[in-house]
């Protein structure tokens, strides 16, 4: 990063910021962009790991796992929605019918 990008980037937040400041802390975001570089390099080896290098959104979706009917335990009985919903819905404070009521906090 040169000190013109990081005038431009104090323009940019509105600080207004003197030659000398901008120097002192010139090292201090050029560590910061190279940290940011070394999380995304990480996310992207993560992506590429857990979706076997996919091109596209759609291929990751392809080759990710689909949950199935027999992905739960045999030995538990299966809940129906409704008596999900209610198990749910049992612990809401004020409920409308099957939603549940959120007050204005503005």
């Amino acid at each position: 990063m040169e000190i013109k990008d990081l005038q431009e980037t104090a323009a940019l937040a509105r600080l207004d910021m003197s030659e000398n400041e901008l120097q002192a802390l010139l090292p201090a975001f050029e560590q910061m962009l190279s940290l940011l570089d070394t999380m995304q390099t990480a996310g992207e080896e993560i992506t590429a790991a857990a979706y076997g290098n996919a091109a596209n959104a759609g291929d990751m979706i392809a080759s990710a796992r689909i949950v199935t009917s027999d992905y739960f335990r045999t030995d538990t009985e299966k809940t129906q929605d409704e008596d999900l919903t209610e198990n749910i819905l049992a612990n809401a404070g004020e409920r409308d019918g099957r939603f549940v009521v959120i007050p204005n906090v503005l």
